[in-house]
């Protein structure tokens, strides 16, 4: 007979919801002009579908200053959580944490909208953005490249169910040219 073991996250299809398939980033520097003016765009995709993103976390970790030790967490939110664990919205949006200091900022909207503007398809789904500004990294025109890596977990059990190898990004460093559909360029690789 089969053994099932006691802990999910050891079995192979159990949270695939957290399970990341991709990351990529991208930026809005050529219609920014400056770094610290910049947005960074972290997009993750896992192999399966969440019903909300309340139910699954990702964490960006980003070394800005080279030193090997985090210094940010950029993570998906919602308005009431990311003040409160207790409670939750609707209104999701990307938190960011000074991992020094302790201090968590709102640092925009899920998928770069809010609620009130467009449907950001975040429910049933299993890709999502979340954009930062450069600036609230610690990039500027002297610094413009930094380390990352993601983490995800499932919201009720804890855990990290998935963690991406260690990568490197420069803002300035174009890989692919693309225009988006208000014909502003985007840095994507």
């Amino acid at each position: 007979l089969p053994i099932e073991p006691d802990d999910l996250r050891l079995v192979v299809g159990s949270y695939d919801e957290a399970d990341i398939a991709d990351v990529g980033i991208a930026n809005d520097l050529d219609s920014a002009s400056l770094v610290s003016n910049a947005r960074v765009f972290f997009c993750i995709a896992t192999y399966a579908n969440w019903a909300s993103p309340n139910e699954v976390t990702f964490s960006i970790f980003v070394d800005s200053d080279g030193d090997g030790i985090d210094d940010f967490r950029v993570f998906n939110s919602d308005q009431f959580s990311i003040i409160n664990e207790n409670f939750n919205s609707d209104r999701f949006v990307v938190g960011v944490e000074n991992l020094h200091t302790k201090q968590t900022i709102i640092g925009g909207g899920l998928n770069d909208t809010t609620a009130d503007e467009v449907d950001a398809a975040l429910f049933g789904n299993n890709v999502v953005i979340l954009p930062v500004s450069a600036g609230v990294l610690g990039l500027d025109e002297e610094d413009s490249s930094f380390s990352y890596h993601v983490e995800s977990e499932i919201a009720d059990i804890g855990g990290i169910i998935d963690r991406s190898p260690k990568l490197f990004y420069d803002l300035r460093q174009q890989w692919l040219h693309q225009v988006n559909g208000n014909g502003i360029p985007i840095r994507v690789i």
